[in-house]
């Protein structure tokens, strides 16, 4: 916890200060009363894309020198001092964010990527040791970067939790102010993309899904509030170097973009270098633009990878080998699931409700096309829930808000955050026990350790020992390089590089 808490606040201010340069530099004014949301955003995406940049040719903690950003005296300036809220709730976010990381994608992925890009950085080729390492993202970048010495296997929450903490503190900071459209929109929309991440065990995670969703929700709150403030593209375009699934925020965004504004577009860069240097493929797992070198997938693989993701999303599980793209046999056991089912009547009435109030705007573009893409793409609700979450929260009138004081508010939210924490250690206890969940003395000092298999096997494939995980198909923290999944025969390792 106590880790967490000065790591936040060296990053919090760092991004603040970043955020605050670029923000003065696209024209935005400072005066505004949301400038410390806007530079924390700006600046942590800006951040991120940096890291993710430098990861192309570096192991990640190299970059921790932008951290010293903190140590600025513009760090300190009133217009970025976040309201008095944060500071109680980033204080039982530290509670939270130290629990156990559960979400099964984190142990199959996130976890191990992370452990390359603070080892070594994105090696040429990695997505042909495991190819879910060509997901790559700024925000599991930016963990990384933490990924030494006490929080060695320790700090995959770390960036989630502080966004989680600044959104949290930002709801708070508008309650009383719901007279503005773009207000209640926030508070209407925040609360179950939370509570969503929550019931998906991503919201103690280093998940890429939880950051688009909160970057999405910003950027959608700024195209509400401004549509022409040079934060909104800038915010897009940093969403989309977290998660692919941003894209549609940014293609709108760029629509009433100052000129002035649209080298922003640069924070997008490191993100399609990344994809490329991993698996030949800019737009990973699009087969689109995908190279044929040494280096990259086979294009056949990458076909394959891209309709996995899209049938096993559409079938909920399993799926026939030929499912067919323009069918629609995969729709009654998509809507079995009751998450689904809700998420698609929540998304069919709301833009049915949009359509007879004739509303057409910025953000209702954005949110349409967000929720369009997904479905078409990957109709899991956790690709785009900022979009999915955004549609009702636009729909929503004004609703009549209790009189409550920012004090008891937040309050409240200490209250669920360390309550809820303490009572799903305690529930996830009972159905599966894990040493992790022990509170111990330690546990004040750094957040609970990554999870690791019980067992792991080695191979030799052409002088590279790869470890492999026994009756699982997670490697979580387990020693590099480690795949669940047979390499080709004839991968190889030349210098930094993976080849086949």
């Amino acid at each position: 916890m106590i880790a967490l808490a000065v790591c936040w606040l060296f990053l919090f201010r760092a991004s603040s200060v970043t955020g605050d340069l670029l923000l003065r530099g696209l024209g935005a004014p400072v005066e505004d009363d949301d400038h410390w949301f806007l530079a924390f955003w700006t600046g942590l995406l800006a951040l991120g894309a940096f890291v993710l940049l430098a990861a192309l040719a570096l192991p990640t903690p190299y970059a921790a020198a932008v951290l010293l950003l903190a140590l600025l005296p513009r760090a300190s300036a009133p217009s970025l001092a976040p309201p008095r809220a944060f500071w109680a709730i980033a204080a039982a976010m530290t509670f939270t964010s130290s629990s156990p990381v559960r979400l099964y994608d984190t142990a199959l992925y996130h976890q191990p990527l992370i452990e390359w890009l603070s080892s070594e950085g994105l090696a040429p080729g990695l997505g042909l040791v495991h190819y879910r390492f060509g997901f790559t993202s700024s925000w599991l970048a930016l963990t990384s970067m933490f990924n030494v010495g006490p929080l060695q296997d320790r700090c995959s929450a770390l960036v989630t939790g502080l966004a989680i903490a600044v959104c949290l503190a930002q709801w708070v900071h508008l309650y009383r102010r719901n007279n503005f459209e773009s207000t209640r929109f926030y508070l209407a929309a925040l609360p179950p993309i939370l509570a969503f991440s929550l019931l998906e065990s991503a919201i103690v995670s280093p998940s890429p899904n939880t950051g688009a969703a909160l970057a999405v929700l910003t950027g959608i709150w700024l195209l509400v509030r401004s549509p022409a403030h040079p934060a909104a593209f800038a915010v897009a375009a940093g969403s989309l170097a977290v998660k692919l699934s941003a894209a549609p925020l940014a293609a709108v965004a760029f629509f009433r973009a100052p000129r002035r504004v649209w080298w922003a577009a640069a924070l997008i860069v490191p993100f399609v270098l990344a994809n490329y240097q991993t698996t030949g493929c800019p737009l990973f797992p699009a087969a689109l633009l995908c190279s044929d070198a040494p280096e990259g997938l086979p294009p056949q693989q990458v076909r394959a990878i891209a309709h996995e993701t899209l049938n096993w999303a559409r079938y909920a599980g399993f799926y026939p080998p030929g499912a067919s793209y323009f069918q629609l046999e995969w729709l009654p056991r998509y809507l079995s699931l009751s998450r689904n089912a809700v998420m698609a009547a929540l998304t069919a009435l709301s833009l049915l409700a949009l359509v007879l109030q004739r509303r057409f705007t910025l953000p209702i573009a954005a949110a349409a096309l967000g929720a369009a893409y997904v479905y078409a793409a990957a109709p899991d609700p956790r690709f785009g829930a900022g979009f999915l979450f955004a549609l009702p929260a636009l729909v929503l009138p004004a609703l009549p808000l209790p009189r409550l004081s920012r004090r008891a508010l937040t309050v409240t939210i200490v209250l669920v955050l360390t309550l809820g924490a303490w009572t799903g250690t305690r529930l996830a206890d009972i159905t599966m026990p894990d040493p992790r969940n022990e509170f111990t003395s330690y546990r004040l000092l750094v957040p609970a350790e990554a999870w690791t298999p019980d067992a792991t096997t080695t191979f030799l494939r052409h002088g590279s020992v790869f470890h492999a995980p026994v009756a699982t198909d997670r490697c979580g923290a387990a020693p590099r390089p480690c795949t669940p999944y047979a390499p080709l025969p004839t991968l190889h390792r030349e210098g930094r590089a993976w080849k086949r």
